[in-house]
């Protein structure tokens, strides 16, 4: 549960701990280790659908970096990173394009003992946690 929260809250949510950016990891305690780490390590290699990150960058030269929540024929509104919304109008998108990857960051396995892996993996597919 630390190192969830350390690491994963940021984006993820289970067990009531944790942001709605990415997946709700409720649906992962059946998975067997081997996915969830190579999910750790690739986070790019399987991205739900929903999840792709997107670059958008606005008439005023903001950039915007995050997935695309949902979106209405004048707007389209994005989950950030930290877990905030941001809505855009559509006639202030200068440029919006697909990062063909994940909006979880490659080398988060960076932060990880091998001890605190086992952890994790362990924690991710404890059915109790839900």
């Amino acid at each position: 549960r630390e190192v969830f929260g350390t690491l994963c809250a940021t984006c993820h949510r289970l067990g009531g701990l944790g942001q709605e950016v990415g997946p709700d990891l409720v649906a992962v305690a059946g998975h067997p280790p081997e996915k969830l780490l190579t999910n750790i390590l690739d986070p790019s290699a399987d991205v739900q659908p929903g999840y792709q990150a997107y670059h958008c960058e606005l008439a005023d030269g903001t950039e915007i970096y995050g997935v695309i929540a949902s979106e209405t024929g004048s707007s389209l509104i994005f989950k950030l990173a930290d877990g905030s919304a941001r809505i855009v109008r559509r006639q202030d998108i200068r440029e919006l394009r697909s990062a063909n990857v994940s909006l979880m960051p490659d080398g988060l396995e960076a932060g990880l003992t091998l001890q605190s892996a086992a952890d994790l993996l362990s924690f991710l597919r404890e059915p109790g946690v839900r």
